[in-house]
């Protein structure tokens, strides 16, 4: 027996947001997808307001926060740690390869307010070029090329690595 769903009716399945939008389902929209999309919207917010700024805001971690927490939320899930230096949650980036567009990536193996401390998200590859979101002093909040980060990122957040899909 078919069973009716009506238009407000919303599911979340293993990070894939599914709705009823007539006829078909419509396309799965990805976990990974949203938080890429989030984050050039935040960027946007960042640069428009005056861009980087360490107020807690529009820091770079407060980048990464703002757009992984709405979704977080969401979902009844806490939101990204803070001043949680050193936590087991952070595993060491083995290789760039395993990592999944969205994934939350530092410096540290957790977060700590000023020092040496930064955060970004992955990006995904774009020709063959692996691309990261940040937010920094002298360039703003941005995707761009991996250029200094694969020296610089050596962690990545496993909660949202599984939300993201990964193991």
């Amino acid at each position: 027996m078919k069973q009716d769903i009506g238009l407000s009716n919303l599911f979340w399945s293993v990070g894939l947001f599914l709705a009823w939008s007539g006829p078909a389902w419509a396309a799965p929209i990805s976990t990974s997808a949203r938080i890429i999309t989030h984050a050039q919207t935040v960027a946007n917010q960042i640069n428009s307001s005056g861009s980087y700024r360490f107020e807690g805001n529009d820091d770079c971690y407060s980048f990464i926060r703002r757009t992984w927490n709405p979704l977080l939320d969401s979902i009844s899930q806490p939101g990204l740690p803070v001043n949680d230096y050193p936590d087991q949650k952070w595993v060491k980036i083995t290789s760039w390869a395993i990592l999944i567009p969205g994934d939350v990536l530092a410096t540290a193996q957790g977060h700590f307010w000023g020092g040496n401390w930064h955060a970004g998200l992955y990006a995904g590859a774009r020709g063959g070029t692996y691309q990261v979101f940040d937010d920094t002093p002298s360039w703003g909040a941005r995707q761009h090329p991996v250029s200094w980060e694969p020296n610089v990122f050596l962690w990545y957040y496993v909660p949202t690595h599984i939300l993201l899909g990964g193991k």
